[in-house]
């Protein structure tokens, strides 16, 4: 071979080499990108994201009174208030599929947080778990894994095997764990849920209503941890392939960052999902949808729907006084009580509300007392229906009582009594 065409050779070699592993930085990097650019992440190139776009941008939420959805229940909820802003069916009982996994990653957290398991765990996949089926991880019997990684995997990847071998980690096998569900059912209030395993593969003692799948929402977005493992865009799955959310809402609809997909022939294709604009936050859930990507059509109206049509109204403003009290023992007579916090409420346009504050604060306030001191609660409730409270604290300082004013509160009691 003559020197040219060696030289030739190399350089082809070099250019190469340059251009693989220039590709590989950009996969590593992209992978745990939130949103991920079209040339790495398919939520962009595949035919859902064509298909969906096409029939959302088609959508107009200000020409219509409630959106028209094809789907067999749905509910639109405001996260913080608990106002309902649209509701179709919501509690008749359908089949949650996977939206089930909300739940048993929740109970997870739960069991984390009192100290009975840790991320940190090691997780062995038994020959029940890996038998599951539907999505997977593609893990083998034994294969073990920590358990943050696993609940990765069945939040992101929606993987029934993960799922299972969660279960029977926290909960010693599945039917103990299915309790635990149901138990934290019942005490989030959501009378007509039932739950048998923890992925939502088909049963039929399996199911629960749209209200209840809401309930089950507001609680999520309420726990950050529970958010942040439902708004992963990306993991890795253990044989190295990199497994993007199967709730594409994350990469498609501004503001969401949760909840999950959930799809069987018995349940249809199911979402909960959540999106936040201008410091409103809402949660959606469509169940039933009867073709592909329907869920994703639905969900998305239903959140343009409520984002169009509402704007987030401040009922009481932080700081304001709500309330006066009595003083004994202090030098003032009485000091006013304020707000902790914002109590916030979605308003429809054109719409008025006229809220009813209900305050619940001790007959009197010993002195002396710092400002700011929690000495009762405040309700709003709107048509009889309470939509928010909030902690009443003292405005300011309540100072000691002096010998001097001690000396005149008791004469003056003394002649009261005369």
């Amino acid at each position: 071979m003559n020197m040219t065409k060696r030289l030739i050779y190399i350089l082809i070699a070099v250019i190469t080499m340059i251009c693989c592993s220039s590709a590989a930085a950009f996969g590593e990097t992209d992978a745990d990108a939130q949103s991920g650019a079209a040339v790495t992440n398919p939520a962009y190139s595949d035919k859902a994201y064509a298909t969906v776009m096409g029939a959302f941008n088609a959508y107009d939420p200000k020409a219509e009174t409630a959106p028209n959805l094809d789907v067999t229940a749905a509910i639109l909820m405001d996260a913080d208030s608990g106002r309902v802003l649209y509701e179709l069916c919501p509690d008749e009982l359908r089949y949650p599929a996977s939206m089930t996994k909300l739940m048993t990653l929740l109970v997870t957290i739960d069991a984390i947080n009192a100290g009975q398991v840790s991320y940190d765990d090691i997780i062995t996949f038994s020959a029940e778990a890996v038998a599951e089926d539907g999505s997977k991880t593609g893990c083998a019997v034994g294969t073990t894994d920590t358990l943050k990684h696993v609940l990765e995997m069945m939040m992101v990847c929606s993987a029934n095997d993960a799922a299972y071998a969660v279960a029977e980690a926290v909960g010693g096998n599945v039917t103990a764990f299915a309790a635990l569900m149901n138990a934290k059912a019942k005490a989030l209030g959501m009378g007509n849920t039932n739950f048998v395993n923890p992925n939502g593969l088909h049963d039929e003692n399996h199911y629960m209503t749209a209200r209840d799948m809401a309930t089950l929402c507001r609680e999520s977005v309420n726990n950050e941890t529970v958010l942040r493992f439902c708004s992963l865009s990306s993991t890795t799955l253990p044989m190295g392939t990199v497994c993007y959310n199967t709730n594409k809402l994350l990469f498609w609809y501004e503001g969401c960052d949760g909840l999950k997909t959930g799809t069987t022939e018995a349940g249809g294709h199911c979402l909960a999902t959540t999106a936040k604009r201008d410091g409103m936050r809402l949660v959606a859930v469509v169940m039933g949808g009867t073709y592909d990507y329907s869920h994703y059509i639905n969900g998305m109206k239903l959140l343009e729907y409520g984002f169009a049509n509402y704007t987030l109204t401040t009922l009481v403003e932080k700081g304001s006084v709500l309330a006066k009290a009595d003083v004994v023992y202090g030098r003032e007579n009485t000091v006013e009580l304020i707000a902790e916090s914002d109590i916030l409420y979605p308003v429809k346009n054109g719409e008025n509300v006229t809220p009813e504050i209900i305050t619940d604060i001790a007959e009197v306030i010993e002195g002396p007392a710092k400002a700011g001191m929690d000495v009762g609660d405040a309700v709003v409730k709107i048509d009889g229906k309470e939509v928010g409270s909030c902690h009443l604290l003292t405005e300011t300082t309540i100072h000691k009582r002096t010998v001097f004013r001690w000396l005149k509160d008791f004469f003056l009691a003394l002649v009261s009594s005369v």
